[in-house]
């Protein structure tokens, strides 16, 4: 997952090098689950700690594709919503992430602020990117 997000953005931050339409099409196609190296499937089984790892990637991808006004198919805008959906299940009252053992998720995208204890700024971002207002509820006090 880290490594297509990687080619992915790195085709789109330097697409004069002269590889850099292979890694944005092997990126992307991994990405939208076109190949058995991702599966939603695996994603949903995964803990709590790297869905919010991968929800996170997701969001890196996605802001970048609607900032340069790149299409994305419906199918992948789904299963980023079911990843939430899912995600949204080990979520306390309070914002946190319930913890299992020592697997206590970071943040990738903590913006200007410090490591938050919340994660009420990833559902702001996937409301905003998916448009999907019911994310945005878990959102507020981003």
């Amino acid at each position: 997952m880290a490594q297509a997000s990687f080619l992915y953005l790195l085709s789109t931050t330097f697409p004069e090098y002269v590889h850099s339409k292979t890694w944005g099409k092997i990126g992307w196609d991994i990405l939208q689950w076109n190949t058995p190296l991702l599966r939603l499937e695996a994603i949903l089984q995964s803990s709590p700690a790297m869905l919010t790892t991968f929800i996170e990637f997701y969001c890196l991808v996605l802001a970048g594709r609607r900032n340069n006004r790149l299409h994305i198919p419906q199918t992948v805008l789904n299963g980023v919503v079911t990843m939430v959906e899912h995600w949204l299940l080990f979520l306390k009252p309070n914002g946190r992430l319930c913890g299992f053992g020592e697997d206590f998720p970071e943040h990738l995208l903590t913006g200007m602020f410090s490591q938050p204890s919340t994660f009420w700024h990833l559902f702001s971002m996937t409301a905003i990117l998916l448009k999907h207002g019911k994310f945005l509820v878990h959102g507020q006090d981003f």
